[in-house]
């Protein structure tokens, strides 16, 4: 202790009232969690520090759904399903293909151009049409492919939509939006996996 009435420590600890010195000081108090948190960045364990991190955005979590904050609750919960606290980049890639799908298939009702011909789909399926459907699906596979990059392709690109889908263009951005997260979302798990 020193002369002031206050603990010290060179390790990472939580701030505490001071109750042995009789005063109003804060004391400085190691604890087994910062200690442990100082040793694995110390020791370079990118593993253990992962699994640290991601311990700790849970208690975050936790304590932002104690203390009612929708919006960071929000956010926790948002980053540890898409990558588990930048744990896992699998979960980013599985997004993507899921998105890619879900996209694709709307695309077909809203419309888009292939080169001359619009590809538009009503509700109703037709077996004697299963073929042209079949391709046209996967046209719009590629069409959604190429919105997973934040930026324009081509503005030739023989896939497009025009001002008369306006729904299409909605869903693009909305598209191109949420393939943006993922993939900060990816490389940023890419980089932590990497460095492991």
């Amino acid at each position: 202790m020193s002369g002031n009435g206050f603990r010290t420590s060179t390790c990472i600890g939580v701030l505490v009232q001071n109750t042995n010195t009789g005063g109003s000081g804060v004391a400085y108090r190691n604890t087994n969690v910062g200690i442990k948190k100082v040793n694995i960045q110390k020791a370079d364990d990118y593993i253990g520090s992962g699994l640290f991190y991601a311990s700790e955005q849970e208690i975050k979590r936790k304590i932002a759904i104690k203390n009612n904050s929708y919006s960071e609750q929000f956010l926790l919960r948002l980053h540890k399903e898409l990558s588990s606290y930048d744990e896992s980049f699998l979960k980013p890639i599985v997004w993507i293909f899921i998105l890619l799908i879900i996209f694709a298939c709307l695309y077909l009702f809203t419309g888009f151009h292939n080169g001359d011909k619009i590809v538009e789909y009503n509700i109703q399926f037709d077996w004697s049409n299963a073929r042209q459907t079949t391709t046209d699906f996967l046209l719009s596979i590629l069409f959604s492919l190429k919105n997973i990059v934040p930026f324009n392709v081509s503005p030739g690109y023989y896939l497009s939509s025009d001002k008369t889908q306006s729904s299409t263009q909605g869903l693009e951005l909305f598209q191109r939006i949420l393939n943006f997260v993922l993939l900060a979302a990816l490389t940023t798990s890419l980089v932590k996996y990497l460095k492991k």
